[in-house]
Formats: structure tokens, C-alpha cells, sequence
């Protein structure tokens, strides 16, 4: 149904405990897959003392994909051999993801500031 042009690294926050029963968090892989993505909105919204540019954005992957809110997605564009172009990386963080029958739909949390 989709041209997944795109590749997706998941990456989830896994804690335990460390020295002194101190939380320790770190991103451990979830996987990759392959996805396409959209622009939805973009927006400016002044913040003090600096403006922040928001980018709404939705990512389209294969609907038995592990992701989950909160996970953060590195996402690629693929050359001509499906090998991954490091210089195009997306970074983003996954919000409540959307299944339909033929997809799953995330929209991506993504702030940068001007």
C-alpha cells in the first residue's frame, strides 16, 4: 500500500539499577524498519526567550512493528541499494501509535529551537 522509502532504528529506555539503587537509564534497539513519513503541519511558537519550531509529523510502518510512545525513532533515507545515507538522519520521539489493518500510523514529536 505504501513505497517504504525510508529505513527506522527503534530505540527504547531501559532502567535498572546501578551503584547505590540508582536509577540508570540507557536506550537499548528495538529493531528497524522500513517506513515513509509525511509532513503534517509545521509551526513557530515563542517561547522566553527563544521561538521554537515545531514539525508535525507522521510515520507510516508495517503494522506488526514493536513501537511504543515514548521510543525514539532515528530515521534514514535509503540509496539505490537500500543502504542506509547517515547524513539524512531524522531524529524524533514516537507519540501513542495508531494501528489501522494495513499500517500503523505514529505521529512524531520533533522541537527544535530558532
Amino acid at each position: 500500500m505504501f513505497y517504504f522509502d525510508k529505513k527506522a532504528i527503534v530505540k527504547r529506555y531501559s532502567s535498572s539499577l546501578g551503584e547505590y539503587n540508582r536509577p540508570t537509564s540507557k536506550l537499548s534497539d528495538v529493531g528497524s524498519y522500513e517506513c515513509t513519513f509525511m509532513n503534517t503541519e509545521n509551526s513557530t511558537s515563542q517561547l522566553q526567550p527563544q521561538k521554537q519550531n515545531y514539525t508535525g509529523v507522521t510515520l507510516y510502518v508495517d503494522p506488526e512493528a514493536d513501537i511504543r510512545l515514548g521510543d525514539v525513532l532515528y530515521i534514514y533515507e535509503l540509496d539505490e541499494y537500500e543502504n542506509i545515507i547517515f547524513s539524512s538522519e531524522y531524529i524524533a520521539v514516537a507519540d501513542k501509535p495508531y494501528k489501522k489493518r494495513t499500517h500503523l500510523e505514529i505521529p512524531l514529536i520533533a522541537y527544535e529551537e530558532v
